[in-house]
């Protein structure tokens, strides 16, 4: 059986299972949520580096993947506009990672250019959010192809799309 993993949730250490999220905070409902610097004010560098420093330790993990999240937390009242003095949410989850498996370093990976488009135009352009679905759509295109991975063209460079190239990236 393996160990139960824990997360950091709002400044507390919380078995995976029993981790959650309020459904009305605005990461659920408007994707509002951050995995880098964006959109609005974040905790303290050094509360987040504590933060995770202490989900490491507490899951007993030297070699990790980590994902922070960060949204803007639950609103007083609905809408679009965030209330600035909302808490917000923050999430550490931290998996082990011993590298990617041999075969990708032996033989590479097969990339599929999607059909689906980033949009170049787009506010949200360098941000590292958790909204975009069409990663998803793209990841699932490449995986029916054959492909280990998707690569996505912006809408003024499609004409690519649809090739497998099956080189050592």
């Amino acid at each position: 059986m393996s160990e139960v993993r824990l997360l950091w949730v709002n400044e507390e250490l919380l078995p995976q299972d029993e981790a959650a999220v309020d459904p009305r905070d605005r990461g659920s409902t408007l994707g509002d949520r951050l995995l880098e610097i964006g959109l609005f004010p974040l905790p303290d560098n050094e509360d987040l580096a504590c933060a995770v420093a202490r989900t490491l330790a507490a899951n007993k993990i030297t070699e990790a993947a980590v994902r922070l999240t960060v949204s803007r937390g639950v609103p007083a009242h609905w809408g679009l506009l965030p209330n600035p003095e909302a808490p917000v949410t923050v999430v550490v989850h931290a998996q082990p990672f011993a590298g990617y498996p041999t075969g990708l370093y032996d033989q590479g990976m097969r990339a599929f250019i999607s059909g689906v488009a980033c949009n170049e135009r787009s506010p949200t352009v360098g941000i590292k959010h958790l909204g975009p679905l069409h990663y998803v759509v793209a990841r699932r295109e490449a995986t029916a192809r054959g492909a280990d991975e998707a690569l996505m063209l912006n809408t003024a460079a499609r004409s690519g799309a649809g090739k497998i190239l099956d080189k050592t990236l």
